[in-house]
């Protein structure tokens, strides 16, 4: 997206985002908003920019293995088991692997031999 299609989009001047992209402009937290928004970035992202520009956070976030989270976990949960016996595994932003289904601990056995299991700390071979 180029500075003028922003600048339309967030209803500024291209000199004043020019200004703020400078750092001669200090943004208000209302146009990091609305900059955000246009530029459809998600909502860790916006937090962060957020951050950097001096503002407080908008958007929370809950970690994976939250209460808040159980509605989730357990939808991911039953996509998982309706995935059998095909792999699938569920990963973060990190890339960290989050949950698994057997098919994918039968992909890896098969792979490395044995199957570390994160819940019990046990190999399983």
């Amino acid at each position: 997206m180029s500075q003028l299609d922003l600048a339309l989009e967030v209803g500024v001047s291209t000199k004043h985002l020019s200004f703020v992209e400078t750092g001669r402009s200090q943004p208000s937290r209302n146009l990091i908003l609305k900059m955000a928004h246009s530029l459809k970035l998600p909502l860790r992202h916006r937090n962060g920019i957020l951050k950097a520009a001096g503002y407080a956070s908008e958007f929370g976030e809950e970690p994976f293995n939250g209460e808040k989270m159980e509605i989730i976990r357990q939808a991911l949960q039953r996509m998982l088991e309706k995935h059998e016996p095909y792999p699938a595994f569920v990963v973060n932003a990190a890339y960290d692997i989050l949950m698994t289904n057997s098919g994918y601990e039968q992909m890896i056995k098969f792979l490395v031999g044995e199957v570390h299991d994160r819940n019990t700390g046990m190999c399983i071979t």
